[in-house]
């Protein structure tokens, strides 16, 4: 009996051929070390179930419907969700993939799709259906550093006669067993990533996108988790899948106690038409296992996508801080306005200074002009240029925002070109913020496209560039294409197809994905564009559940976090400067406000706020992470993020609403070493002193009285908060932890005590004691 066990560091994947030609999937799970003996985990078939189907007389016992695949079909028996389902020429919706051949391949990467690189070895295994005379060809790739395993598929038709692929999966994992938890990230605009957990129950669970892009509503990233895991501890297995267009997930229990998951192309709207000798390929996707819980899980997959996915020069280099004038001014604004805003950004730290939208066309407004890919010279006389090389003489580097997937009806490019927008002929077209998408199917729009920035990109010092894309997709229609079953994937190829030329070209600058704020999360752009917005949403308190469902999958070094203004644009809530910087520090670190209206007191701790997070950005980029909490199972998320040599690390706690009485707060820690020495430091904020309102007369009645201070008061005098500082083991962070100050509650203040308000936060960084020199 022939078989496959594919290794990593600490897994192993295991399936054989059976005598009939189907693959059994056998075990995944922890490693097996020793040689492996099949016997014990095969399935055994010594009779037929009731009425069941039998796969033929010469395996009248072979059940499909309740044995564990590699992948599944449909017409033989197996009414589980099938992997593939292909019409045949003759109308027919039956296959039969059996087992052909397999090889191995070196430095394999998959046709028009990104996907992961630097691959440890790929498994090609063939499968025939000798009846409709096609191959399905199974990649199976390896990466033993972090756990990861990825898989895709290649139909390819060797016959006279076109066929139409009706579904075709990227990966299929039936597990012996079922009562899994089943964990997702889902949301809407502004409210992106939520972790919903639940578990599933006999029959069929999904998620999907239908928007044309992977999506604000259900990200592709699922985990599938014993009941017992915790953060920390238990069996999972985590998946995800490179690609940035209609995706569908589903798991299926069955009344036999089996879990079957699966992930790839949504058949939404799908229909492809495969000509004799073609071949289509899926995008690749992505499986981890770890028994160390949900921190095992995003652990390996931030190691991927920080080693597999981001590529080229801002692979692991640190990310610059930036201010986005969007906030600050949205499209009123002057170049001198730009100006001081970056010249108060300079003198505080910061590093790059983005324009936002409305230096394009006759851009005043998002109504028109979208599309219109030349600088506004009534607001910009010099060009792109004279604006670069004054905020670069100010010692800030330059960005620009684009939005090149879209178009506004008026516009320039519309009137010349009705027919490059998605319109349906049979229809009123429908508008998402005033505007349409652009059909990526079309050849001469992306040519267009990829012109017209190159002409951009190429006029001034430009080093960072946000890549928008603000409507999900309507009116699923091209003049361009015969069979419209194929139009979100061929957008989507045509998508890859721009970034691809475009990166290329420009490779030093530094790209970052936007859809709506963060409505395309997904690996396939960050094959392209090393970060993303995460979301539109930048009040601290929304932040911080939608930070930790992004963190779940996606590690801090993509993900962009910036300090906006108060009363916040989307919540009109009130937070402190320091408790946005806390939230915002957990991600890549950017200002959304105008810096010239902060008073002095937020000047000070901005400029100290960048000088913090410069010294330990390395760390809070790149650092190993564990989650201590969750704002979604308690009043409390935290995490700790810890350098490589385990020298450094910080902390950050973000509470929920403040409690009366509230209980005492231990921080323990995580991932530190047990015999190292470190220090425990509260990095320093403040809050303004009338926040007691007339509580000041018990929370400082020595100054309470004082009229002079009752005026300072009123003008913004702030106070320092608590500083705890401790020394101690790792070991004693780690399994005991630290019983932090008393919070406050309604009575008085003095420096041991904590001030939580609603929604506020603390940082603290942990740093080794050095040994002293003798």
């Amino acid at each position: 009996m022939q078989y496959f066990k594919l290794d990593t560091l600490n897994t192993s994947y295991i399936f054989e051929v059976m005598d009939s030609g189907h693959l059994q999937q056998l075990y995944y799970g922890k490693k097996i070390a020793n040689p492996c003996e099949i016997t014990p985990l095969e399935e055994k078939l010594g009779t037929s179930l009731g009425t069941t189907v039998a796969y033929s007389a010469k395996f009248p016992t072979l059940n499909l419907n309740n044995l564990s695949q590699e992948i599944s079909t449909s017409g033989k028996g197996d009414y589980r969700e099938p992997f593939i389902l292909v019409k045949n020429s003759n109308g027919s919706l039956v296959s039969n993939f059996l087992f052909s051949r397999a090889e191995h391949i070196s430095n394999f990467e998959l046709d028009e799709l990104p996907s992961s690189y630097a691959k440890t070895d790929t498994l090609a295994i063939t499968l025939t259906d000798k009846g409709a005379n096609l191959d399905l060809i199974l990649y199976y790739s390896t990466f033993a550093d972090c756990d990861i395993i990825t898989r895709s598929a290649k139909l390819v038709n060797n016959g006279e006669k076109t066929i139409i692929i009706e579904k075709i999966a990227s990966l299929q994992l039936d597990l012996p067993y079922a009562n899994l938890d089943m964990t997702t990230l889902d949301g809407a605009w502004g409210k992106e990533r939520q972790i919903t957990k639940r578990t599933a129950q006999i029959g069929l669970t999904q998620i999907d996108s239908k928007c044309g892009i992977s999506s604000n509503i259900h990200n592709p990233f699922v985990i599938l988790s014993k009941q017992n895991t915790t953060d920390s501890v238990g069996d999972g297995y985590g998946f995800n899948l490179i690609y940035s267009g209609n995706h569908k997930e589903t798991c299926e229990v069955t009344i036999h106690n089996k879990t079957r998951f699966m992930t790839g192309i949504s058949d939404f709207g799908f229909s492809w038409t495969l000509q004799s000798k073609a071949s289509f390929v899926t995008p690749e996707a992505t499986m981890v296992f770890s028994d160390l819980g949900t921190n095992g899980i995003s652990q390996q997959y931030h190691t991927f996508v920080n080693e597999h996915i981001v590529r080229g020069v801002w692979k692991n280099k640190l990310r610059p801080i930036l201010v986005n004038n969007w906030e600050a001014t949205y499209f009123n604004f002057t170049q001198k306005k730009l100006l001081d805003l970056a010249q108060k950004a300079s003198s505080l730290g910061i590093e790059l200074f983005v324009l936002d939208d409305g230096w394009f066309g006759k851009r005043t407004d998002d109504t028109k002009a979208l599309g219109d890919w030349y600088v506004n010279k009534s607001r910009f006389p010099d060009g792109l240029s004279g604006i670069c090389d004054k905020i670069n003489k100010l010692g800030l580097d330059f960005g620009i925002w684009v939005e090149p997937e879209m178009v506004n009806p008026d516009s320039d490019l519309f009137r010349s070109h009705p027919d490059w927008a998605v319109t349906n002929p049979d229809y009123d077209y429908s508008l998402s913020r005033n505007q349409l998408l652009l059909d990526y199917t079309n050849k001469d729009v992306r040519d267009y496209i990829v012109t017209r920035l190159t002409d951009i990109f190429s006029s001034a010092n430009i080093s960072y560039v946000k890549w928008d894309f603000n409507r999900p997709m309507s009116d699923f229609y091209s003049p361009t294409l015969t069979n419209q079953g194929e139009f979100f994937h061929k957008y989507t190829l045509g998508l890859y197809d721009v970034l691809s030329r475009l990166t290329k070209k420009f490779d030093k600058i530094l790209f970052e994905s936007c859809a709506s704020g963060g409505n395309r999360v997904d690996l396939g752009m960050l094959c392209y564009m090393p970060q993303y917005w995460c979301s539109d949403n930048t009040d601290s308190c929304d932040r911080t559940k939608i930070q930790e469902g992004t963190l779940l999958a996606y590690p801090a070094s993509t993900l962009g976090a910036h300090v906006s203004a108060c009363p916040n644009h989307q919540t009109l809530r009130m937070s402190t400067i320091d408790n946005r910087f806390n939230v915002a520090s957990m991600g890549l670190l950017g200002y959304e406000l105008d810096l010239n209206k902060l008073s002095n007191n937020d000047l000070k701790s901005v400029k100290e706020q960048i000088s913090y997070y410069k010294k330990y950005r390395q760390t809070l980029q790149y650092g190993k992470q564990y989650k201590l909490s969750s704002i979604f199972t308690s009043n409390l998320s935290s995490f700790i993020r810890v350098s490589p040599d385990k020298q450094t690390a910080i902390v950050g706690m973000f509470y929920g609403q403040a409690i009366t009485s509230p209980p005492s707060d231990i921080l323990k820690l995580d991932g530190l070493e047990d015999a190292t020495k470190y220090v425990v430091t509260t990095k320093k904020q403040s809050f303004e002193a009338k926040q007691f309102g007339d509580l000041i007369n018990i929370a400082l009645p020595h100054l309470a009285n004082n009229p002079i201070f009752k005026m300072v008061i009123e003008h913004g005098y702030s106070l320092e908060t608590e500083c705890e500082k401790y020394t101690s083991y790792g070991d004693l962070l780690c399994n005991a932890g630290i019983k932090l100050y008393q919070a406050f509650s309604s009575s008085g203040w003095n420096e041991t005590v904590r001030i939580l308000t609603d929604y506020g936060g603390r940082l603290y960084s942990v740093e080794a004691v050095k040994d002293k020199q003798k």
